[in-house]
């Protein structure tokens, strides 16, 4: 077997180009996850908040828990700002009514 040009075994490059490419995608999961804290914020306005979170409750998550910990929001606002208009959270169908 021929030796490697670059000086070094075949076996530790491979495991070395194994440790880059794990760094590598352990950053980018990273960055991608605090790119999206920054970008996702929630409506402003009661009735597209409502909307918004009744959306995302159908389509993404079992439960507002589950949302408010993925989006890193704060569940209690959520809750008081959809009550101040009227809406209560039931857990038994997933949705602000």
């Amino acid at each position: 077997m021929k030796e490697p040009l670059n000086g070094g075994s075949l076996e530790s490059r491979r495991r070395s180009y194994k440790r880059t490419i794990a760094f590598f995608i352990k950053d980018y999961y990273f960055i991608q996850k605090h790119i999206n804290l920054k970008v996702m914020e929630l409506p402003k306005d009661a009735m597209m908040l409502f909307s918004f979170i009744n959306m995302r409750l159908r389509d993404f998550y079992p439960s507002l828990d589950a949302l408010c910990d993925d989006m890193h929001v704060d569940k209690n606002e959520i809750v008081a700002r959809l009550k101040e208009v009227g809406f209560e959270y039931n857990a038994e169908q997933n949705k602000f009514w």
